[in-house]
């Protein structure tokens, strides 16, 4: 018996190279994960400002159809059906649109409002230079707002921002300028 003939190869891999190819892919991964993780907390931040933006549109809108003002504002961590004046409470924690004829940015009946959004949840904040939005009949701004949609770290230049002019159209914009978030 030829002892060439009984040694056979068995089809697979050899455990250096399933290591080698492991390390490989470790590798890469480690390379792709920061770059990932900026990409998902960019996301948030343009879904988060999108969906405070078309809540800016609606309350408008709503003044315009109805007649009347309307208010947006952010909602009170102890009271889910009222405003919050308080500094430290943030857009982030939710807010409510709801009709307010006299433009006092109160909630006098909870049938008034029309629409609440809950809480960002995640790391996200929403820094804003006002406790409240009021729209007229006509479309305007009784008082202009800006927002800005933050992210964790901090970075400015990461901000989505919401301008509301007296003409009481909201703008969206991404960057530093006129960014309201805190310095870290």
């Amino acid at each position: 018996m030829d002892t060439k003939q009984s040694k056979r190869h068995a089809p697979g891999f050899t455990l250096v190279e399933l290591m080698m190819t492991l390390a490989l892919v470790a590798i890469i991964v480690s390379l792709a994960a920061p770059p990932l993780r900026e990409l998902v907390i960019n996301n948030r931040a343009q879904s988060s400002a999108d969906e405070l933006l078309s809540m800016m549109q609606y309350t408008r809108s709503e003044a315009i159809k109805r007649n009347t003002a309307v208010t947006a504002c952010k909602v009170d961590p102890d009271d889910s059906e009222a405003c919050s004046s308080d500094a430290a409470d943030g857009w982030h924690q939710g807010l409510l649109v709801f009709i307010d004829a006299d433009a006092d940015s109160v909630v006098e009946d909870p049938a008034q409002i029309l629409q609440a959004r809950e809480a960002m949840g995640g790391d996200l904040s929403v820094s804003a230079n006002a406790d409240s939005v009021t729209y007229r009949p006509n479309g305007a701004s009784a008082n202009g707002a800006d927002f800005s949609v933050c992210t964790p770290d901090g970075d400015k230049d990461k901000s989505r921002n919401i301008a509301i002019s007296a003409t009481g159209r909201p703008r969206l914009y991404k960057g530093s300028v006129g960014s309201l978030c805190p310095d870290v």
